[in-house]
């Protein structure tokens, strides 16, 4: 993955320290520890990814560790849905699809979400987790 980042930005991104990655064995147990009951999450101010695996739930195919590299580039990011969405574009798949494939399956389901509700993140923050990462 970080050779797609590098690649990208024809820079290598330099992490302050090395990804520290948490798995549970279910989102329940993730949520317990954390308090978060997203599939995965970030906690960029100590490098670290938390992700739930257990039948049905694949955290790890969120491809969180790319906010992080993407942020070792590029820094902290002025609006959220930037850097999410930069971090989905970069990762080869995303639940087993492309990004284009879920661009199209979103579009055509009629779900997108307005360039506003993105762009600000009070409402950003609002959506569902997988309406953000999509």
């Amino acid at each position: 993955m970080q050779e797609r980042v590098a690649s990208f930005f024809d820079t290598r991104p330099v992490l302050s320290e090395t990804i520290q990655y948490y798995l549970y064995p279910s989102l329940q147990d993730k949520a317990v520890v954390t308090d978060n009951m997203d599939f995965a999450h970030v906690a960029a101010d100590r490098q670290a990814v938390h992700v739930a695996i257990e039948p049905g739930i694949r955290g790890d195919a969120l491809n969180k560790e790319n906010i992080l590299l993407v942020r070792a580039i590029l820094g902290k990011p002025h609006v959220n849905a930037l850097e999410d969405g930069l971090s989905l574009f970069l990762s080869e798949s995303w639940f087993g699809a492309s990004y284009e494939t879920w661009m199209q399956r979103i579009a055509h389901a009629g779900l997108a979400v307005s360039v506003r509700d993105l762009l600000l993140d009070e409402n950003y923050a609002r959506l569902s987790p997988l309406t953000r990462e999509a």
